[in-house]
Order: C-alpha cells, then sequence, then structure tokens
C-alpha cells in the first residue's frame, strides 16, 4: 500500500508500529478494533491503549512536535503539506492531505516506513 494513501485505521496501525506499539493479538484490520500495548518509554503505565493518532491532537500532536513535523496549508490544490524533519536538517518524509493529523501522521510513516507499507488486510495483528 502507498504510504500517500493510509487514513482511519490503517493509518493509525502504521503511525503505532513506528511509535513501537504491540498490536493486541485479538485486534482485526480493517473493523477497526484494536488497542495498542504501549513501549515502556512512552510512559510508566505498561497498560494497553486505543490511540488514534490520525484522528486525535492529543495522540497525533506530540509525534508532530517531537518529529519536527512541518504542516503547511496550499491554498491552491486546498491540501495540508507535511514534511517531516531529520536531524540534519533535510526532509526524510513527505504528505499531502485534506486533513492536517492526517498529512502530519502520512509523513511520518513515510520517514519511517518509505513510500509503501504492508497491507495487513483482515488479519490478526501479530
Amino acid at each position: 500500500m502507498k504510504t500517500a494513501d493510509l487514513s482511519g485505521v490503517l493509518l493509525d496501525y502504521w503511525v503505532a508500529k513506528a511509535e513501537g506499539y504491540e498490536p493486541w493479538a485479538g485486534a482485526t484490520i480493517p473493523k477497526g478494533e484494536f488497542m495498542w500495548k504501549a513501549p515502556r518509554a512512552i510512559g510508566t503505565d505498561i497498560g494497553w491503549v486505543t490511540h488514534r493518532f490520525s484522528q486525535d491532537w492529543a495522540h497525533g500532536g506530540p509525534i508532530i512536535e517531537r518529529k519536527r513535523i512541518a504542516l503547511q496549508w496550499l491554498a491552491k490544490t486546498r491540501e495540508w503539506d507535511a514534511r517531516c524533519d531529520s536531524a540534519s536538517g533535510s526532509f526524510t518524509g513527505y504528505a499531502l492531505a485534506t486533513a492536517p493529523l492526517v498529512a502530519a501522521m502520512r509523513a511520518y510513516v513515510t520517514s519511517e516506513f518509505g513510500d509503501e507499507v504492508p497491507d495487513p488486510g483482515d488479519i490478526r495483528n501479530e
């Protein structure tokens, strides 16, 4: 699947993978019935979470700040342009979307996994 086409549950799935979360074994894609086990580096509570990174600023916003993702409104195309910065100052991920949080999370996934990711289909997560 092209990272530029990811949205909803599939986009959240790949953001969670990039963040180091472990999927719940009973979860299914694309229904969105999944939970994530937070890695120790994220916080002290190692419980199950249901983060929707591309839909909730409380979950996606800290990633934008930490990864220095630049957002810009493109009036001509009526889309948000998102670019993920690297330590060297170059961009490692780029994406467009009609919603800024979706564009930012696509850019993040692109920076971590490239322009394409495997389609998890309707599988049970590992």
